[in-house]
């Protein structure tokens, strides 16, 4: 029993942990995309 709780514990803060690098990674692409089109506009 405790082993399985253990699991679940384990597995929900992997989720967690996968959840925010999803969102980082959201983030500096779309960083990166606006940085891009700064570049062309400025370029225009």
């Amino acid at each position: 029993m405790k082993q399985a709780l253990k699991r679940i514990y384990f597995f929900t803060q992997y989720l967690e942990h996968v959840q925010l690098l999803s969102k980082n990674i959201e983030y500096v692409l779309n960083r990166e995309k606006m940085k891009s089109l700064g570049i062309l506009v400025s370029h225009n």
